[in-house]
């Protein structure tokens, strides 16, 4: 395993959405309750309302279906509600645990297992869809893990991926010297990674601490990283409301939300995150 899994397998070992529970009145240790799934599923799918329109979840019915990064499951269990043939990979055990967890509650077959993506432990073209949402760019080498999704896809497969953009409102307001280094390096496709501070700026465990890995991409390095997929669509949506908004009460932010990520989409400004849709 080389160091950027071990510090992965270390840091991930408390799944991305945990530091959430203490707003919806739960705590870590209720993570794996039904009461705490429930209550986080939907406050996941409200945050994220674009979620429905960009994850086709009523094609993978019948499909074999595989999640990379898994989280607290919100996407999982969908993916498994939806009538799709589930697996999961993740580099740490604790969100694995959760996902087989929940899985078990709901009476689906308990499909996580622990792997690195950088070296997927399934056959060559062995699913129909694979499902990555804010994990390949903290892998530590993001073009080969795009290269591992294209060889498990089954030919006419689609993989669908959330990674950071590169040149966000958000970034150029809060680190432009690190956006403009980017700029200036990536357009030789050269891998720029985050600061401390950006990698703190987007994920932060419950004890306040960044994961060891993070880049940031452009529509044009992602392009390059997925030439050998038969075509490629990005888009660009989620807005920091929590950084644009911060004196104003959480409560009011999230009720606020929906209407600004909608402005945000017609004004151009909602762009934090690049929802990339490639077809092998």
């Amino acid at each position: 395993m080389s160091e950027v899994d071990q510090s992965n397998t270390a840091y991930w070992d408390e799944p991305c959405g945990t530091t959430r529970l203490d707003h919806l009145g739960y705590s870590a240790a209720d993570s794996r309750s039904p009461l705490a799934l429930k209550a986080f599923d939907e406050f996941f799918f409200a945050f994220y309302p674009y979620l429905e329109r960009l994850i086709p979840f009523p094609l993978f019915a019948g499909k074999d279906v595989l999640e990379v990064g898994l989280g607290m499951g919100s996407v999982s269990q969908r993916i498994a509600m939806a009538g799709g043939r589930f697996v999961g990979l993740d580099i740490a055990q604790g969100p694995v645990d959760t996902v087989n967890t929940r899985m078990i509650q709901m009476g689906f077959p308990a499909g996580a297992r622990t792997g690195s993506i950088l070296n997927a432990p399934f056959p060559d073209n062995c699913f129909d869809y694979v499902v990555s949402l804010g994990c390949l760019h903290h892998t530590g080498d993001l073009p080969r893990a795009i290269a591992e999704v294209h060889r498990v896809l089954r030919k006419g497969g689609s993989a669908f991926l959330m990674l950071y953009y590169a040149y966000s409102p958000k970034r150029w307001l809060l680190w432009p010297l690190a956006t403009g280094r980017h700029l200036r390096l990536s357009r030789g496709q050269s891998i720029v990674e985050a600061t401390a501070s950006e990698r703190a700026g987007y994920d932060r465990a419950t004890d306040g601490g960044a994961p060891p890995e993070t880049v940031f991409t452009s529509k044009r390095q992602l392009r390059a990283y997925a030439k050998s997929f038969e075509s490629i669509s990005i888009t660009l949506q989620n807005l920091d409301t929590d950084m644009l908004l911060y004196p104003v009460p959480r409560r009011f932010r999230q009720s606020i939300r929906p209407a600004l990520l909608k402005i945000g989409d017609v004004l151009g400004f909602a762009t934090e995150d690049m929802y990339a849709t490639l077809r092998k």
